[in-house]
């Protein structure tokens, strides 16, 4: 009989988890999940039925360009392999063009970024496996982050992934138009919409009422980082807009496109605030026409360090994959 738990062999885990951390590369890796070979859902499985297996409930593998650890790295190395045996670990993926910049923006939950790899490789936080500790005595951990930075913009990704707010259904409609306009723009590199898309630092959602109310105004908060807009406190003055500017804006009613062009070559910080204010109305007013619950949408823009404590625990961040809905693809 094997002795996985003789005082030796915890004491030669204990001292190989040592050298892992959250955010390692383990390779070589394979990844198993279960599937109905019947009904295949993914490639891994629709190649596993083609080979002639069969099964109601199978298991099926893959052998992916390695796996990423995701467990916090406290518990990899303080914890005892009796009492946690196991690490999580994810899929490494690679991504190209528009969706590999999307999710190192932090707008696809499911994937994050592994910087150390390079600009396309991310761990898919929907394909999870656990891993023996004892597995990973003798396998060399390969970095995939380095330094306090990375190592914190990754947990706070991972734990975002599971911590995500379930947003009522018709949010998901009413914002729909929204959403696909957000993700046409942002990655265009000349496109002065999705200029000013990259410097908003994060979405922020709130209702005046409860999530689960039969009726709910819906406010946006765009954050961008401090600096962009004059402080609150700043003279009224400092955030006048010039008046070739307000010529402009009330000649017609100007689209989202033409408005961030103009902000875009705005040199005063009284234009820029003007714009910033007249953007995000004009974003809010591309939401579809409100649906089900949700009755009214609205939209500010705030620097970071003007937004308290108080609206942060009041409202929840507004990602992509958030808006997806259930009929759109992760």
């Amino acid at each position: 009989m094997v002795e996985w738990d003789s005082p030796e062999a915890v004491d030669k885990v204990n001292s190989a988890m040592r050298a892992w951390r959250q955010g390692d590369v383990i390779r070589p890796a394979k990844f198993v999940h279960l599937a109905d070979l019947s009904r295949p859902g993914t490639p891994i499985s629709a190649a596993a039925a083609e080979r002639g297996r069969t099964g109601a409930m199978a298991i099926v593998a893959a052998e992916p360009d390695g796996l990423v650890v995701i467990s916090q790295t406290c518990d990899i190395v303080a914890k005892s392999p009796i009492d946690a045996p196991y690490v999580s670990a994810g899929v490494l993926v690679r991504l190209d063009g528009d969706r590999a910049a999307a999710a190192r923006a932090g707008e696809r939950p499911r994937y994050v970024h592994i910087p150390q790899l390079g600009l396309e490789w991310f761990v898919d936080l929907d394909q999870i496996v656990s891993v023996e500790k004892a597995a990973l005595v003798g396998v060399s951990p390969e970095r995939g982050l380095e330094g306090s930075h990375e190592e914190s913009r990754f947990g706070a990704a991972v734990g975002r992934k599971f911590s995500r707010f379930a947003f009522p259904d018709d949010l998901h409609e009413s914002l729909r138009s929204l959403q696909e306009r957000f993700k046409s723009r942002h990655t265009r590199p000349n496109s002065a919409e999705g200029d000013a898309l990259r410097q908003v630092t994060q979405i922020r959602v709130s209702t005046d009422g409860d999530w689960s109310s039969d009726s709910l105004n819906v406010h946006l908060v765009f954050l961008v980082p401090p600096g962009t807009l004059p402080p609150v406190e700043a003279d009224d003055d400092f955030a006048e807009p010039t008046f070739e500017l307000q010529q402009w804006l009330d000649a017609k009613a100007r689209a989202a496109a033409d408005i961030a062009e103009r902000l875009r070559a705005s040199t005063t910080l009284g234009d820029r605030t003007v714009l910033w204010s007249r953007l995000a109305d004009a974003w809010a007013g591309m939401a579809a026409t409100p649906c089900g619950v949700v009755t009214r949408v609205t939209a500010e823009v705030l620097g970071a360090d003007e937004y308290s404590v108080a609206r942060y625990w009041s409202s929840e961040r507004l990602d992509l994959d958030y808006l997806s809905g259930p009929s759109s693809p992760g």
